[in-house]
């Protein structure tokens, strides 16, 4: 049997559902759409995303007259300064696809701007993250990001970089000619071999090397250094004549056995 307490809260639950019809009589009718609430029409918090396609509006060979900074009913004539050439060569920055968002860095440094060091025999320009922050690369293991460095290096047939070191890795690509690069390590052990256009090279951290562009062709030879380090300088490159002017002759002499006099001779 159940409890008085159970017998009412059942008998409470039928006459609430049911309810009698003398109950019934005394609610007031009621229409059954009065009983929605009126909620206002949705709006967007933000606009929607444009369905227009983001296609490349022009290219560095279109007139000169096209580069506007305009994307569908976005953007505005340029009313000062303007560099058509550059806008030219950079559609998606002068007119950026919709689908643009906050900041967008550089991805691109053009050596054509990058300073020139001019010496006989020859010319290098370079890039770092002083002037090109975005150039990074995943090294070694996936998950490692560092920064990175190129040196755009040409020597005449015959020019030789001379040996040097620095305390990073150097990797490199042969654009044009043929270049003979030597190295030697701590254990004096040497290598030497020719490389051409599309071959690579590399030298890890601290393994001295040198560079010479060989005279089969007359126009001596170019290619590109890349290095895992952002801050790297090519004017900061340690070369043998430094060490030479900068150590005493007589310590000079010790890897060779010989007395100081032979080499002032």
């Amino acid at each position: 049997l159940s409890s008085p307490s159970t017998m009412r809260s059942i008998l409470y639950l039928l006459f609430f559902t049911t309810l009698s019809p003398a109950y019934a009589a005394a609610l007031p009718s009621q229409d059954a759409t009065s009983t929605l609430s009126s909620a206002p029409e949705p709006t967007p918090t933000v606009p929607y995303a444009s369905t227009a396609p983001n296609t490349i509006l022009w290219g560095p060979a279109s007139s000169n007259s096209i580069p506007k900074p305009f994307r569908g009913k976005t953007g505005g004539s340029v009313l000062g300064p303007d560099n058509i050439p550059i806008d030219l060569q950079n559609p998606d920055l002068f007119a950026p696809p919709s689908t643009d968002n906050g900041d967008v860095p550089n991805s691109k440094w053009p050596f054509s701007m990058s300073h020139m060091r001019l010496q006989t025999g020859g010319w290098a320009r370079q890039q770092n993250t002083e002037m090109f922050p975005v150039a990074t690369c995943k090294y070694k293991t996936l998950s490692t990001v560092v920064p990175m460095a190129a040196v755009d290096m040409r020597l005449e047939a015959g020019a030789i970089r001379e040996l040097h070191w620095h305390s990073t890795a150097e990797w490199a690509y042969v654009l044009k000619g043929t270049t003979q690069v030597t190295s030697v390590d701590q254990d004096g052990r040497n290598f030497i071999a020719t490389v051409r256009p599309g071959d690579l090279w590399y030298f890890p951290p601290g393994i001295p090397h040198s560079l010479q562009a060989t005279n089969e062709s007359a126009e001596g030879s170019e290619f590109l250094l890349v290095f895992p380090d952002g801050a790297f300088s090519d004017d900061g490159t340690f070369l043998l004549t430094d060490w030479l002017a900068h150590v005493p002759a007589e310590g000079q002499c010790i890897p060779y056995h010989r007395s100081f006099l032979l080499f002032s001779m």
